[in-house]
């Protein structure tokens, strides 16, 4: 008998792995997903005409509706459409939070939620969406201070116990936790997500007859929510009854027909079952509905499945598992290798393809997945081999131009990687990923316009791409295109405000084109550990700092940069430069004398330090240099050398 806890366990893992929001954060506010009419909702919230052009508030309020339906992108036009009719709307700016909150910005969700509570500090849900942002950045003191304030606003106020409650069970203080989820269901019998809650910690604490209690009560209030009968399903798996998880993940399945998560749990689980068909069946589609992990031959293919624009890879699978050269056994072994190398079982993976392998080895497609396999198992060289075979074979298997391209680019071969991205591309050019590691190949080689109208060609098809908004930016800046290099790099940290080198780059770029006070700002919002370990941010913020006349803060920067790198004769001159602009002249001296000593080929070094000198009024050792550097061939002033002559100035 299969011991419950092991499985629990294997499922509680794979799901972790197929998706970043595991049970373990299930406790976060759940956006429910209510039934609505699509067509009305088309119709009327679509339009722009069921708003007066004029009403900041309608354009808000309707903004609010698309984001919870989900249309984020046409939410956003209302958010604008708003703060450029009125820009003191509270109300705007927290819509403006919601929508970067549910697109993953919590960066820039909080900044919105704080101009939101300036506009308007008697709105208990700007305070509590305050207090949700700082959970997610684990600040827990500061959530609950927001959430308390919240109730401060509005006693009634029922989410701001329940904020507090997700702040002690995000912490693993589940008594503390149970505590303010009991208070607001005492505010609020109705409201279903705090018999959740107190489910989920019942779960975690192993005591089950309690957890269903709470999971069943939810169900009572709201039968449409998922995520209670997902729950029940997981107890069921401790109680060792998979009969009845596979009911209660059936019923998620029916409410929320769209929700990989529950497929693939049934999937594993139907796999531990050694129910293949069933098993493919179920994580077929939780990779055609998962955008980010539903793609059977890589991490990398994320793009095949541009919607509406390439044949999806179960449907190439589908196709290829009912050709008339594949029979009946030789499919069903191919399903079983699907589910098995799914689930990571990679040794009765290969089994299964070694059988089917056994019976047809000149199979294009068998030959495809062993090439797969071997990926996954890190035997690239087996890997060539069969991607090779399998286009000798049948050169219409065109994802084995891409997997073997990739194979390509990652042995650093650039050229015959692109020949197999351009294979690629000419059979199926809306399949983005290829455009994405071709121009990579581009940039590795050097020919950045040929990199940059790959990146182009991708970006023209999704626009959201953190890695190939940043390589293009670092394109153009290559090229010296500084201007569209910082068009590209802001786009890049909309979606990763935190990025240190992205910051660093667009200062350069900011530097060059002479903005001092934009690239200062820039580096401002680098995290000090960044420039521990990357000096040469010191050396960038030394040079904007001297041009602003911020002297001590340039020594300090250049003093930095140069403990890392003593003879960076640059360095050395501009911080000898700054020590005799504020009169430090010994310390210039210094400078100079190293910088003198590193090259002695010079000239322009020789008359600084004359002029040093000068300042010490050691004019024999002044008169020495500058002799030196017109040796040399500067052009030193006549007036210059009348110091030869004299003792004193």
């Amino acid at each position: 008998m299969k011991h419950p806890i092991a499985i629990l366990t294997f499922i509680l893992l794979s799901i972790s792995l197929f998706s970043q929001n595991s049970i373990e954060n299930i406790n976060k506010i759940n956006h429910i997903k209510k039934d609505f009419d699509f067509d009305y909702f088309n119709e009327v919230w679509l339009k722009s005409a069921d708003v007066n052009n004029n009403d900041a508030y309608g354009f808000a309020r309707r903004a609010s509706e698309k984001i919870e339906k989900g249309f984020y992108k046409e939410a956003y036009r209302d958010i604008e459409k708003a703060l450029e009719i009125d820009s003191t709307i509270a109300l705007a700016y927290m819509v403006k939070g919601m929508y970067h909150l549910n697109t993953g910005s919590d960066y820039f969700a909080k900044k919105y939620f704080l101009k939101a509570a300036t506009l308007d500090s008697l709105n208990p849900m700007i305070f509590y969406y305050l207090g949700y942002t700082a959970v997610l950045e684990l600040n827990f003191p500061a959530a609950r201070n927001y959430f308390l304030k919240s109730m401060r606003i509005d006693e009634n106020f029922y989410m701001g116990n329940f904020g507090i409650g997700n702040s002690y069970m995000s912490e693993g203080n589940y008594h503390r936790a149970k505590k303010f989820y009991k208070k607001a269901i005492s505010m609020n019998s109705g409201f279903f997500l705090g018999y959740y809650n107190l489910g989920v910690i019942q779960f975690e604490l192993n005591k089950m007859p309690q957890a269903l209690k709470y999971f069943n009560k939810t169900l009572e209030i709201n039968p449409q929510f998922s995520q209670a009968y997902f729950m029940i399903g997981l107890v069921n798996i401790y109680n060792n009854n998979t009969n009845k998880s596979f009911e209660f993940w059936s019923k998620a399945i029916e409410v929320d027909p769209d929700n990989p998560y529950y497929f693939i749990s049934r999937g594993i689980l139907n796999i531990i079952e050694k129910n293949y068909g069933e098993a493919y069946s179920d994580i077929i589609q939780a990779l055609i509905l998962n955008k980010t992990n539903r793609y059977l031959f890589s991490d990398y293919a994320d793009d095949q499945f541009e919607e509406k624009r390439q044949k999806n890879i179960d449907q190439f699978i589908l196709f290829h598992l009912n050709e008339n050269s594949l029979n009946d056994t030789i499919t069903s072994l191919l399903k079983k290798y699907l589910c098995l190398s799914f689930g990571n079982e990679y040794g009765k993976a290969e089994e299964a393809l070694k059988e089917a392998y056994k019976i047809d080895e000149r199979s294009s497609l068998i030959n495809f997945f062993k090439a797969n396999l071997s990926e996954q198992l890190r035997y690239n060289l087996q890997a060539f081999e069969c991607y090779n075979k399998a286009l000798e074979l049948k050169p219409v298997i065109y994802a084995a131009y891409l997997r073997r391209g990739i194979l390509f680019y990652n042995e650093q071969n650039y050229n015959k990687a692109i020949a197999d991205f351009t294979s690629f591309i000419a059979n199926n050019d809306s399949a983005i990923i290829a455009f994405r590691f071709r121009g990579n190949s581009y940039m590795k080689k050097g020919e950045i316009e040929n990199a940059i109208k790959d990146y182009q060609n991708y970006l023209s098809r999704d626009s959201s791409n953190f890695d190939v908004l940043f390589n293009k930016a670092v394109c153009h800046q290559s090229l010296n295109e500084c201007e569209k290099a910082v068009k590209f790099y802001t786009s890049a940290l909309n979606i990763k405000p935190k990025d240190n080198e992205t910051y660093y780059l667009r200062s350069e770029c900011k530097y060059v084109l002479s903005d001092t006070l934009g690239a200062i700002n820039d580096l401002s919002n680098i995290d000090e550990n960044y420039f521990r370990t990357f000096p040469k941010a010191h050396y960038l913020r030394a040079i904007l700092k001297t041009q602003l006349k911020e002297y001590d803060q340039a020594i300090s920067d250049f003093s930095i940069f140069l403990d890392s790198d003593p003879k960076n004769i640059e360095a050395l001159e501009k911080r000898g430069k700054v020590f005799y602009n504020i009169g430090k002249f010994e310390n210039a001296l210094q400078d100079y004398s190293n910088l003198i000593k590193i090259n002695p080929e010079l000239p322009a070094a020789y008359y600084i330090r004359g002029m040093i000198y000068v300042r010490l009024k050691q004019f024999s050792n002044a008169c020495s240099d500058f002799k030196k550097a017109f040796v040399k061939g500067y052009a030193v002033p006549e007036s210059a050398f009348n110091i030869c002559n004299v003792d004193t100035l």
